[in-house]
């Protein structure tokens, strides 16, 4: 059956794909959060500037720390508790980055 449908598929994700607003109407269907961030690209908007980061030029420009880096007393505290105590983790760490990823 799989087989079948596969054809059909190529054919409609092909169409798709020489229209930018239609890419972007399918990515809102099946990717809400992403669409924002794909959308100029999908629809060949120039970006604002043409320079390129590395992660690490990028961490060092805005402040962050480096992923294996960032949280350690908040990962200290969620080991403690649930290791420690025998307790549930909180969900202190998703609510703090919902600032920044959106309402999870």
């Amino acid at each position: 059956m799989g087989a079948l449908i596969r054809p059909e598929l190529r054919i409609a994700f092909w169409v798709v794909s020489l229209n930018g607003p239609a890419q972007v109407a399918l990515l809102r269907l099946v990717s809400p959060m992403t669409a924002s961030v794909a959308a100029p690209v999908l629809l060949g908007v120039p970006p604002e500037t043409e320079e390129v980061l590395t992660p690490a030029q990028a961490r060092e420009r805005y402040g962050y720390d480096r992923p294996r880096d960032a949280h350690l007393e908040l990962r200290a505290r969620q080991q403690a508790k649930v290791f420690g105590d025998g307790s549930k983790p909180s969900d202190e760490g998703i609510l703090e980055s919902q600032q920044i990823l959106g309402r999870i």
